[in-house]
């Protein structure tokens, strides 16, 4: 993941760490210069807030799944919260150079300065957010593929909802790089059993349903469906090598809605039934 999780100097590297604002009569106070952005989860609880940057004055009230995003400007940040209930968050610190070479990376030459929202909701980033959480351990981020791909899947979230012209994904002609897509894969083959929808995959690398599905069909060479069907297809194979399991069974463990289902399938892809494929198997 960009940046060495060892650094002495957080502005060179992902950094995250927790906030709690406890029940209390006094409001607690976060003042913070920004020389890197941040993207906040809220954790647990709820809270109303003062955000102060320049004079300038915002309230807004976060609950629980909320995400917010405060830019890198060099200014000093003062938030104020009180809380009833309590609450928690989770910040993470980003640097500019490194949303800035991932943007790149991705094909996002323009790019102007984020637009700071205090709150907001958005599912792809909370989810985003929610797994660098997990990864986070002692404030520096982990050096793990998940973390890797979370981390550049956030940067290009957070370009394509603050910029002020947002990037036309549908000119993106990149594909998914290898490990990437050996991610989506391998969750694909755990979940042969179920229908994994698109808007499920997409957050995988925290991109729109639609852009993932132009991205994968690019880096595959094939429509989602075809590639899933071809997964079913080479892991029934083995289970028609392998074992007596009735085809009844193959057919309900690897997500198609009937025995006839599986055949239709299986037959259109390999000229073969699966019935004669393991009699043609079995005489070998």
């Amino acid at each position: 993941m960009d940046g060495s999780h060892m650094s002495l100097f957080p502005s060179q590297s992902w950094f995250g760490f927790t906030h709690t604002a406890v029940p209390s009569p006094v409001p607690t106070e976060l003042h913070l210069r920004l020389v890197n952005h941040l993207a906040v989860l809220i954790l647990s609880g709820a809270c109303s807030n003062q955000w102060i940057r320049c004079g300038r004055e915002t309230r807004f009230n976060a609950v629980r799944g909320m995400v917010g995003l405060f830019s890198a400007d060099e200014e000093e940040h003062a938030v104020t919260s009180r809380t009833d209930t309590g609450a928690k968050a989770f910040i993470l610190s980003i640097p500019p150079s490194h949303l800035h070479f991932i943007a790149a990376s991705e094909g996002v030459t323009r790019l102007t300065e984020l637009q700071a929202r205090p709150i907001f909701e958005d599912a792809i980033i909370r989810d985003l957010l929610a797994r660098l959480f997990a990864d986070t351990s002692g404030g520096s981020i982990t050096r793990g593929l998940d973390a890797e791909i979370a981390a550049r899947s956030l940067v290009l979230r957070l370009v394509e909802i603050t910029q002020s012209e947002p990037p036309d994904w549908h000119a993106d002609s990149s594909l998914f790089d290898s490990r990437t897509m050996g991610h989506i894969t391998d969750y694909i083959d755990a979940h042969l059993h179920r229908f994994v929808t698109l808007g499920e995959l997409a957050l995988l690398p925290g991109i729109s349903p639609s852009h993932f599905a132009k991205k994968f069909q690019q880096s595959a060479g094939l429509s989602l469906q075809r590639f899933v069907n071809r997964r079913r297809l080479q892991a029934a194979m083995l289970m028609l090598q392998n074992g007596s399991t009735p085809l009844s069974q193959i057919a309900l463990d690897l997500g198609f809605s009937s025995q006839s289902h599986f055949t239709r399938v299986f037959s259109r892809l390999t000229g073969f039934t699966p019935a004669s494929y393991r009699r043609q198997i079995g005489n070998k």
